[in-house]
């Protein structure tokens, strides 16, 4: 056996074939929304291009955008829905497949981060003034990270 070979072996034991399959189904779900959303391109622009500095109290100033973007709020919400169902789909064939129970975690991890993004982003579309929706949005983010994470470690608790 060559070295190309046994090269190649280690690489297939060693690789994470759901996880490939899973980034690649993220990347056409990105492109799936991306098609059905009307001017997304241009949202993504106008929200760039719409972020001022904003008083968040009296001596603290951040930047935010100035006015509401429902449109990309709720293109990503979808994005975040889309992708945390798959992410139960392969957390069934991470199961299914006897994966380590590392995998599982970060597949759970990846269903949490993603509902609750979800839902904060259907928030964020739906909230009127646009420096709420956005530090809302912001604090959001940083839940779901740390849902994320506690959701990985718990799981990892209970193998």
């Amino acid at each position: 056996m060559s070295s190309v070979e046994k090269s190649w072996r280690h690489w297939t034991r060693t690789s994470d074939w759901i996880g490939l399959v899973s980034f690649g189904f993220f990347l056409i779900a990105l492109a799936v929304v991306w098609i059905i959303t009307p001017n997304f391109s241009g949202e993504i622009v106008d929200f760039v291009n719409d972020f001022h500095p904003a008083n968040v109290s009296e001596n603290i100033v951040f930047y935010a955008p100035q006015s509401p973007h429902p449109i990309l709020y709720t293109a990503l919400m979808e994005l975040c829905i889309i992708g945390g169902i798959f992410q139960i789909v392969i957390l069934m064939f991470r199961i299914a497949y006897h994966e380590p129970v590392r995998k599982k975690a970060d597949s759970i991890s990846s269903i949490g981060f993603s509902f609750s993004m979800a839902f904060f982003f259907n928030w964020a579309a739906s909230v009127i003034s646009a420096s709420v929706g956005w530090f809302g949005l912001l604090a959001g983010l940083i839940f779901s990270i740390g849902l994320s994470m506690v959701l990985s470690s718990v799981v990892k608790l209970l193998r």
